[in-house]
């Protein structure tokens, strides 16, 4: 089946362009391109605007055989299945908008994480005495993230060794939010110490596909 093709090839006919029929659909012209060029990846109700615009039946664009070919039981069997194409399209739409939802409360959370780690691996850098000169958190990391690997080793050995942070920074890692190598591998030194299996990996790709699923185009 190749509905943009039909599209194209009943809009030419016609003598129409992508401008006249994004006029009519009260798009843009560039909107009205891409949704000529999806094929199957249209909706129904998408199907249905853009004939309702040519002017055609949506099963001359389907290429299928007009409804008045269909006997009347098979002409009810065809509107009940557009019904629950289009009661679908409605539930996927509200499910899209609760994984938007959940997704800005996932980022907030993620915010949160990163904001007490921030805290966190300062509060250890000045408890080892390695000092920052600058003012401003922005160029702290940035500093933070450039020095060298053994000041980075302390910095994460204190974090899971000090009675005041080893639990949050466990958590954190634990979590999936926070990922920095430099601190994964302090997290593993610390449960090799302790006689336990690190198990943060699973956790950190399960939130990094959670997000790259949540970003995906609808």
């Amino acid at each position: 089946m190749e509905v943009s093709k039909n599209i194209r090839t009943i809009r030419e006919r016609l003598g129409l362009t992508q401008q006249d029929l994004a006029n009519r659909l009260n798009t843009e012209r560039s909107n009205y391109a891409r949704l000529e060029s999806r094929d199957l990846n249209l909706t129904i109700k998408q199907v249905e605007e853009i004939a309702s615009a040519l002017g055609v039946s949506i099963f001359e664009i389907l290429d299928t055989p007009k409804e008045s070919d269909f006997t009347p039981d098979q002409s009810e069997l065809i509107h009940k299945l557009q019904e629950r194409v289009k009661t679908t399209e409605e539930l996927l739409k509200s499910k899209r908008k609760e994984i938007k939802f959940y997704q800005q409360v996932l980022l907030w959370i993620k915010d949160k994480f990163e904001q007490e780690f921030s805290s966190m691996k300062f509060i250890a850098a000045g408890f080892l005495e390695i000092e920052f000169t600058e003012d401003w958190q922005e160029i702290y990391e940035k500093k933070f993230q450039a020095l060298p690997k053994e000041e980075l080793k302390r910095v994460g050995d204190n974090l899971f060794e000090s009675d005041l942070t080893q639990f949050l920074m466990q958590f954190l890692v634990e979590s999936g939010f926070v990922g920095d190598k430099w601190l994964i591998d302090a997290y593993k030194r610390s449960q090799r110490k302790k006689g336990n299996k690190a198990s943060a990996t699973e956790a950190i790709n399960y939130i990094k596909s959670t997000f790259e699923f949540m970003n995906e185009d609808d």
